[in-house]
């Protein structure tokens, strides 16, 4: 089975490494595919694919050689959103935030999306991935195709933390050199650069 792990990446953190080690150990005989968002994605500006795409080959350096980063959004002329790259990857298990869960009705070709495939849903802002299933009508017509992770330890480190404050601390030592030798995210304008 391949496990598709997908999202901006923008930049990776530590939690990202967190859930990547986790899907590691739960699903060691199965395929992990990291798979940072397309650049005409535009939830907000986020720096260059070839950036992000840098950045997370810094933080798996050290882990399994299985894990294949992809750059397939990132060839794409378009955003064509979640359902074509599932398609794409013949369906794997789609690793999902609870912060993201409540807002899958809206995407593109929902209705598809949820209905072929299955999801590995991860705890984030302490929000109650079982009622947000209940509460919504498409999701809840397929609750079975959301299997949340229960033994996995919420972590408030995100990546919208680091941007907005720009704390070395939510990342890789380093992607933190790497940022800041490239200029990224405004960090060498920035006085904050605590641990």
């Amino acid at each position: 089975m391949n496990i598709l792990y997908g999202g901006a990446f923008d930049p990776p953190t530590i939690a990202h490494l967190q859930i990547i080690t986790y899907l590691l150990e739960k699903f060691p005989k199965d395929q992990l595919i990291l798979l940072p968002t397309n650049n005409y994605y535009q939830k907000r500006k986020m720096e260059s694919g070839s950036h992000r795409l840098e950045m997370l080959k810094i933080l798996i350096k050290d882990l399994s050689e299985t894990i294949i980063l992809s750059d397939y959004e990132l060839q794409l002329e378009a955003y064509h959103g979640t359902y074509h790259t599932l398609q794409y990857y013949q369906h794997p298990l789609f690793v999902i935030g609870a912060d993201a869960l409540k807002d899958v009705s809206k995407w593109i070709r929902s209705e598809d999306l949820v209905r072929e495939n299955q999801f590995l849903v991860f705890p984030r802002n302490m929000i109650d991935i079982k009622k947000t299933i209940e509460k919504d009508l498409l999701l809840s017509a397929y609750a079975s195709h959301f299997h949340i992770v229960e033994d996995f330890t919420e972590t408030n480190i995100s990546s919208t933390a680091f941007r907005n404050k720009k704390m070395k601390k939510l990342v890789l030592p380093a992607i933190w050199r790497y940022i800041q030798e490239n200029n990224l995210y405004e960090v060498n304008s920035c006085i904050r650069k605590d641990f």
